[in-house]
């Protein structure tokens, strides 16, 4: 629980196919929600895969023509950036030098916002719409974690001139120009995921972005009372709270199945995937467990030595 993806369920009969009217009508939809609720421009494209936001950008840099380099300052402990890193390597499209570079908005491993400028190409998958839509020429984000549909349909924005001269159209399905060319009938290259589309559309019609930003202010400062600013990564307001290793004792990481590295390791916590309700529980059973691990921590020696020394009094 509290993991990147909201608590949701899937309330769908799929008695249709993807080269029929009634996809092509949910297709159609999904495009025209997503530009009208996010001002995207006309002049860019949006282009959805079947896949994470991982496949997403594996598209982007499969079909980009140029190098790219990793714009961050911490690569061995931005694991998303390092993810990207690799992939370029994989490619043969990593150069350090480059002045075109993927740029992580928010880096969930670290709570760490880094923003969108000068980049190539912006991993907007854990920051957006919490932070409005980046203006790089290219962009990913996905249709779960903040937008709150089931995993996962992932986004690509492409601004059209950029595409024309950047990303080459070629027969491999991460190529966003054959899903471009279906687009026109309001189809997908292969069959997709069908409920996830009927999903996502469904909670784009009732998406509503302020009230999203209110709930996730609201679970952070709920939780920083009872954490402390001074136990977590960054304590600036983000989706995500990233929880010193040792901080939350490792009963209550156990009880609410929470996000994190294994072993004591930092615990995060999303702001959004649950109702307020689960984020008061939670809340109050870390303040009540701390409690309790600190009233059964052994006695420093000193203490010790206090408790067992003779009375001195008369």
């Amino acid at each position: 629980m509290f993991g990147p993806n909201i608590s949701t369920r899937i309330d769908v009969t799929v008695d249709y196919h993807h080269r029929e009217e009634r996809f092509a009508a949910i297709h159609r939809e999904i495009l025209g929600l997503f530009r009208e609720k996010f001002a995207i421009p006309s002049t860019s494209e949006i282009v959805i895969y079947t896949g994470s936001g991982t496949l997403a950008v594996e598209a982007f840099i499969a079909s980009y023509r140029g190098s790219l380099r990793v714009d961050t300052s911490d690569i061995e402990n931005d694991k998303f950036a390092k993810r990207w890193k690799t992939l370029l390597e994989h490619y043969g499209k990593h150069d350090p030098s480059s002045e075109h570079s993927i740029k992580v908005l928010f880096e969930t491993s670290q709570s760490q916002y880094n923003g969108d400028q000068n980049a190539t190409f912006v991993d907007a998958v854990s920051g957006f719409p919490f932070w409005p839509a980046p203006r790089s020429p290219v962009w990913s984000t996905v249709s779960s974690k903040l937008l709150g549909a089931a995993p996962v349909l992932s986004l690509l924005v492409v601004d059209k001139d950029f595409l024309q001269k950047n990303l080459e159209d070629t027969p491999s399905y991460l190529s966003p120009w054959k899903y471009l060319d279906y687009q026109k009938i309001g189809e997908t290259p292969f069959t997709p995921a069908l409920p996830l589309f009927q999903d996502f559309r469904d909670k784009l019609r009732a998406f509503d972005v302020a009230a999203l930003r209110e709930r996730i202010a609201h679970h952070h400062a709920l939780l920083m009372q009872v954490v402390g600013a001074e136990n977590v990564v960054n304590p600036d307001l983000s989706p995500t709270l990233t929880i010193n290793p040792g901080v939350i004792p490792e009963e209550v990481v156990a009880r609410w199945n929470l996000y994190g590295q294994k072993g004591g390791g930092r615990v995060q916590i999303f702001l959004y995937s649950e109702t307020s309700d689960k984020y008061e529980m939670l809340a109050k059973d870390i303040e009540r467990t701390r409690g309790q691990v600190c009233q059964r921590k052994p006695q420093s020696q000193a203490e010790q030595r206090r408790v067992l020394s003779p009375s001195t009094s008369t």
